[in-house]
């Protein structure tokens, strides 16, 4: 019975995990992730967890953020982002206000690339749920990375089109006057090289 009761337990968290999943790989930012993390964490049972990213595509880095922080004990949230020396693992201010009690450290990652971790608070019913848990973080802060690179490549190339287009307009106005100016020279209304020279100029200066 025991274990029979033990599988059934296991079976429904692992639907609420599905459920939870879905609305983790669903998000496309930090924000939002802490949101659905926030929401659907207590259903799950877990009573505290934190993201850390590394700086710079360093692992480790000697600093790190805590970009999400999730805690059931606390009503207060903690504020995210917080940069802290990576080697004291959680910032202080998360550390201070918490009795003593166990995490379990698991990297974050896509592929070979490592670029955090996650600290979860260790609960022995729970533990064969963690590599689950960190997997769909991790794929989440993959998602958000890639579409805050993509709206980056777009501002700039939003610029550079911006650019390109300016410096075409002004290329129009500059022929636009050399045209003028060409056809005062044909209809000889400008015989003065020095005038002809000095209007030029200003054209090429005002474009």
């Amino acid at each position: 019975r025991l274990l029979g009761g033990s599988r059934i337990q296991i079976e429904q968290w692992a639907r609420q995990l599905s459920v939870v999943g879905a609305r983790l790989i669903g998000t496309f930012d930090v924000t939002e992730l802490r949101a659905a993390v926030g929401a659907n964490f207590p259903t799950l049972g877990i009573a505290s967890c934190y993201v850390v990213m590394y700086e710079a595509d360093a692992c480790p880095s000697k600093f790190s953020e805590l970009v999400l922080a999730y805690d059931r004990h606390h009503e207060r949230a903690v504020a995210c982002p917080m940069r802290f020396a990576t080697e004291d693992i959680l910032p202080v201010e998360v550390v201070g206000r918490r009795e003593l009690c166990n995490f379990v450290i698991a990297p974050l990652f896509f592929k070979e690339e490592i670029f955090g971790y996650l600290a979860i608070e260790f609960d022995a019913a729970q533990v064969f749920a963690y590599e689950a848990i960190r997997d769909l973080i991790s794929a989440s802060l993959k998602g958000a990375m890639l579409v805050k690179d993509v709206r980056k490549q777009q501002v700039e190339l939003d610029s550079a089109v911006g650019l390109i287009r300016d410096e075409g307009k002004r290329r129009s106005e500059l022929m636009e006057c050399m045209q003028r100016v060409a056809a005062r020279i044909a209809s000889g209304e400008l015989t003065d090289p020095a005038a002809i020279g000095q209007l030029i100029v200003n054209a090429i200066n005002d474009g």
